[in-house]
């Protein structure tokens, strides 16, 4: 109970600056005009700055076992946590082309960045494990852009070049500068300039979750199918995919371990709604998915944390 008691205690501050973004919509202090420019901020300046100063001199995320286990575990997981959703969402009757295939999407796919580096921080402000949380979101990415837009489109065609986002390419950069010795000789100026814009990653994209969960409440026509379902899903089954994958590596890779156990707990993402969007899926879906999963993550998230933490 007093592990448990002192998890919440660190995740609360995550949900708090959340609620503050969800206020700051629905009283208009910050308007719909703002979103995209800070979303853009925030995906290509920002949290690159946060990975390649986090990546550098971290003596993790060079060695290949560690990239081999973190980003193909993300990648096992996620695509096997879609494939599982689109059987389960046949199975109670969702049909293709009224929003099955958003459903798979929306449910397999957790909140693996902005909301699991906060938590990773708060949890274990020493362990290398955040520089390990951004090479498995490699993993996840090649899930999400492979499995992911396949069974959302139903098409078999993969164009390599979408994978490349502002995030992805920081990865790859930090894995060069860590084979390279080149992250060791980082230093000045510039390195202190690249951790302040760092710093600036988290909070503002929380932020920005709270500003997106308080546009869909008012936006969506609910369903009680969508949400039971996601819910048992993504919040109790799913996450024991990773948390077999942290028990069995929580000897060898314990800051791997720390990374499988936070994406355990985490809630569905918001890069599905997107998805859905441009690919002509029913965003509805996967908006019903985050709003329900985050909400019922402020109960689960600190069970699944304190039960990883068990492991270690």
């Amino acid at each position: 109970m007093t592990e448990t008691l002192s998890i919440y205690g660190a995740v609360i501050p995550v949900f708090a600056v959340i609620a503050v973004g969800f206020v700051l919509r629905r009283f208009r202090f910050l308007s719909e005009e703002i979103d995209r420019g800070l979303l853009t901020l925030v995906v290509h300046v920002l949290v690159p700055c946060l990975i390649i100063d986090k990546m550098a001199g971290n003596p993790l995320v060079g060695k290949l076992p560690v990239l081999g286990i973190a980003a193909g575990v993300g990648f096992v997981s996620v695509a096997g946590a879609i494939l599982i959703s689109y059987i389960a969402g046949r199975g109670v009757g969702m049909k293709q082309g009224a929003g099955l295939r958003s459903f798979a999407l929306g449910t397999g796919v957790q909140n693996y960045g902005y909301l699991a580096i906060p938590v990773v921080i708060a949890l274990f402000p020493d362990s290398p494990a955040l520089g390990v949380l951004f090479v498995h979101s490699l993993g996840v990415e090649m899930a999400i852009w492979t499995v992911g837009i396949m069974v959302l489109t139903g098409s078999r065609r993969f164009a390599p070049r979408t994978m490349f986002s502002g995030p992805v390419v920081a990865v790859l950069l930090g894995l060069i500068f860590s084979w390279t010795g080149f992250d060791e000789r980082m230093n000045g100026p510039a390195s202190v300039a690249i951790g302040m814009l760092g710093q600036c990653a988290v909070p503002i994209a929380l932020l920005l979750v709270g500003v997106t969960v308080a546009d869909m409440v008012k936006q969506t026509e609910w369903s009680v199918r969508v949400l039971a379902l996601g819910s048992v899903l993504r919040l109790m089954v799913l996450p024991l995919l990773y948390m077999g994958a942290a028990y069995l590596v929580a000897g060898p890779y314990p800051a791997i371990a720390v990374v499988f156990i936070v994406q355990a707990a985490m809630p569905s993402g918001n890069f599905p709604i997107v998805l859905a969007r441009h690919y002509g899926g029913k965003p509805d879906v996967p908006i019903q998915l985050v709003v329900a999963t985050t909400l019922g993550s402020v109960v689960s998230m600190p069970l699944w944390l304190a039960l990883g933490k068990s492991f270690l």
